[in-house]
């Protein structure tokens, strides 16, 4: 007899964040004031899993990756321990040391800037994961360009972060990537993301990764063009027949069912006066999101999930440290409104002049 998945296991980008708050952006050879710091919980299945604890969820919460044999790999652990996440899947490497990331947000104008230590991260590798006693509902693995070992060719699946999603995809797992762009070239970031989202169910990405990975341009001067993003979505959806493709952007977030179904919801409205600081927010989103789906929340009432969750973490200097109760952050949503969402087309070229061939 077969018992029914629950739970959601995440395995990836292990990172310690020394956040800061800076008056300006130096010149290099320059020096500015730092404001404020904090330390906290940094890269995607380690912020990921801390906001579902803080959101309250219910179910089992995993953690698959490898630290350092040190203080910051310590307090990983001691972390976790603390929000109730299992850390069996967990591996310290008594010669590496942990991932850290120096996040400098800039005061004026709140972009901030990372400088990160890939350490224990670039170790994980295919073998660090078994899914045949795995009993999680859904299977979160990221930062995917921030593991060099699962960035690797794999002559069947492509890379080997796509082998993994496949082998979580056959035991009957839901698989989610996160894909963050960095310096590798575009043939490359596009290629190796494709194979990935090949092996994924539920497809989660920011608006400028959709575009560079459909050919679809979505964003425009006026605004965000709705029908461009299901141009988009439908694209990145046949790549592997997903449960549902979501596209997040600053003003709100559309999702596409393998039923065809389309779904818009605004993001929240807050002022800017309320908005501290954008770290994890994509990964807050994502949380919010995640914990509906697992639930069995209707699309709409997912994206709201994401929006609140994304705007409680606004709220604070660190990933997670805005994360309140799933109630309490819809309450808060709903205090605030959600923007409204139109199709802009006003500087928009002809349909065929502006939709590329999707995905090769």
């Amino acid at each position: 007899m077969t018992t029914a998945r629950t739970g959601i296991t995440a395995a990836g980008t292990w990172i310690v964040d020394y956040a800061k708050v800076i008056s300006r952006f130096p010149e290099e050879g320059s020096c500015v004031s730092v404001l404020s710091e904090a330390i906290s919980n940094g890269g995607a299945p380690y912020n990921l899993l801390v906001n579902l604890c803080r959101l309250g969820a219910t179910f089992p919460l995993k953690a698959v990756g490898c630290l350092g044999h040190d203080i910051d790999g310590a307090s990983i652990m001691k972390d976790c321990r603390a929000h109730g996440i299992i850390t069996a899947g967990m591996r310290t490497i008594p010669w590496a040391s942990t991932s850290f990331s120096d996040v400098m947000t800039t005061r004026e104008t709140g972009i901030r800037t990372s400088f990160n230590h890939a350490g224990a991260n670039d170790l994980l590798s295919a073998e660090d994961f078994d899914f045949e006693e795995e009993t999680s509902r859904i299977f979160f693995l990221g930062s995917l360009f921030f593991l060099a070992k699962l960035d690797a060719p794999d002559d069947r699946f492509g890379t080997l972060a796509a082998s993994v999603l496949a082998r979580a995809r056959k035991a009957g797992i839901l698989t989610c990537v996160d894909i963050e762009r960095s310096n590798v070239p575009m043939e490359v970031f596009r290629e190796s993301s494709q194979m990935a989202l090949r092996q994924t169910d539920l497809i989660i990405l920011n608006v400028e990764v959709a575009e560079q990975l459909s050919g679809v341009r979505v964003r425009y001067p006026s605004g965000i063009d709705l029908v461009a993003a299901a141009d988009a979505a439908h694209g990145l959806q046949t790549l592997a027949n997903s449960h549902a493709v979501v596209l997040r952007f600053p003003t709100g977030a559309f999702v596409l069912s393998r039923s065809g179904e389309h779904v818009t919801e605004g993001s929240a409205n807050l002022p800017k006066s309320r908005i501290v600081s954008a770290i994890g927010a994509g990964h807050a989103f994502s949380a919010g999101f995640l914990y509906g789906y697992h639930e069995g929340w209707n699309l709409s009432a997912c994206l709201k999930a994401g929006h609140a969750t994304a705007a409680a973490c606004l709220s604070d200097q660190t990933a997670s440290g805005g994360i309140r109760t799933m109630p309490s952050c819809l309450k808060r949503l709903a205090s605030f409104g959600q923007r409204p969402l139109e199709s802009h087309h006003l500087d928009r070229p002809s349909r065929s002049e502006s939709k590329p061939a999707v995905i090769p």
